[in-house]
């Protein structure tokens, strides 16, 4: 075999087991990490902020919408899969808003929810890369839907009940189906940003499917946090209102971990990355604990390492058998 055929050899085969490793490292150990981080914000030990700024709590909704972005380019895409999802995926967060139970299901009921928001999200990011095949286009959506979100919003008060966002809930939805009668954190404008959230990351899917370095990779996560900084001195960071700040500082954050997470040792990120493998099915499971099951300690933080290590098992059991439970 002469030197020019190894060498190609050798290029395909690093360059399967690369797209493997992006699949498997890169995504399931991010969603495996962010579902930790749920657990212990579930058991009180993360805290969201109140409402401007940022804490680690905040990161972990917009990190998950992220990360199904980056997932699209990987999946095989047809346009009855993704509406298939989609409806599935609403179906179980509005089972899981409403704490899985019909009991005042006609007159007192949340519309939308975490999973909820997901599923639109992914529905119109996943239509973007199969019908918006100009990279330079999606960057001009992802720069209408933030640009014109933060024009809208700007022009009232940001507040929990005077902001756009809240009103337009109130009149659509009504004060009975909305988060707590004021305001809905996933609600019907602020999903807009959140779409952009989801085209951040198909974006950096395909780099990654693309195999361009990640250096570059890492200039575009900077330039994204410095923007976001730079915006929240007009449109603040609040993760209630999914502003266009949070969306490029928590994009920025997400692209650099991503990053940082390719160099970790495949033996050490296992438990995350089995985590990671199912996650929707550990997610729905969590909620159902957290719901009906009484945990009987006391201490937030032991809780939360007991329930998490909980699902680790769980998930790793799952992983060894290569049981993937995936919507």
């Amino acid at each position: 075999m002469y030197p020019r055929e190894i060498k190609e050899w050798s290029s395909l085969v690093l360059s399967l087991v690369w797209s493997e490793k992006v699949r498997l490292t890169y995504l399931d150990t991010f969603r495996g990490l962010a579902l930790a981080l749920m657990v212990l914000a579930n058991n009180g030990v993360l805290a969201e902020s109140n409402w401007n700024g940022l804490t680690l709590a905040d990161c972990i909704f917009p990190t998950f919408i992220f990360l199904v972005g980056v997932s699209i380019p990987f999946s095989k895409l047809s346009k009855l899969r993704v509406l298939r999802r989609t409806v599935t995926l609403f179906a179980l967060g509005f089972l899981l808003t409403n704490n899985w139970t019909f009991s005042d299901i006609l007159t007192n009921f949340r519309v939308l929810g975490v999973l909820q928001r997901i599923a639109v999200c992914y529905l119109f990011a996943a239509l973007v890369y199969m019908t918006v095949k100009s990279k330079r286009t999606r960057l001009v959506l992802i720069s209408v839907l933030l640009i014109g979100y933060c024009l809208v919003m700007i022009q009232y008060p940001l507040t929990q009940s005077g902001n756009l966002g809240a009103i337009i809930d109130r009149s659509v939805l009504g004060t009975a189906h909305i988060f707590n009668g004021v305001y809905d954190p996933e609600g019907i404008l602020s999903t807009l940003p959140a779409i952009a959230t989801c085209l951040i990351g198909l974006g950096v899917g395909e780099y990654l499917k693309e195999k361009k370095p990640l250096e570059s990779l890492v200039n575009y996560g900077i330039m994204a946090l410095v923007l976001g900084l730079v915006w929240s001195l007009v449109f603040p960071v609040n993760k209630q209102l999914w502003t266009s700040s949070f969306v490029l500082v928590v994009g920025g954050i997400d692209i650099l971990v991503l990053v940082l997470l390719s160099f970790m040792n495949e033996r050490a990120s296992f438990p995350l990355r089995a985590l990671g493998s199912s996650v929707i099915f550990i997610y729905c499971l969590n909620s159902i604990v957290n719901i009906y099951v009484n945990v009987p300690i006391v201490d937030n933080l032991l809780r939360a390492l007991v329930i998490l290590a909980m699902w680790v098992l769980l998930s790793s059991v799952l992983y060894w058998k290569r049981i993937f439970i995936r919507v």
